[in-house]
């Protein structure tokens, strides 16, 4: 089975997208619902840098901070 690489939307497709997320935003609007402001997730102690205090992930070797901005 050939794989292919999707095609870039067209103008009109692009214009078509961006005016029906417009409406639907100003229509949320005038009807009183809030926008969802998404949360900043807060960190547990145990997923933060030793160091500069960001967030971590895992690895094979333990965790390491995110942020790339140091070793430790």
């Amino acid at each position: 089975m050939r794989h292919h690489r999707p095609r870039k939307p067209s103008p009109e497709l692009q214009r078509h997208r961006q005016v029906r997320a417009d409406y639907l935003r100003d229509l949320a609007r005038l009807q009183g619902v809030a926008e969802s402001v998404p949360q900043p997730r807060e960190i547990p102690s145990e997923e933060r840098c030793p160091t500069c205090g960001g967030p971590t992930f895992v690895m094979s070797y333990g965790r390491v901070c995110s942020l790339g901005l140091h070793d430790g």
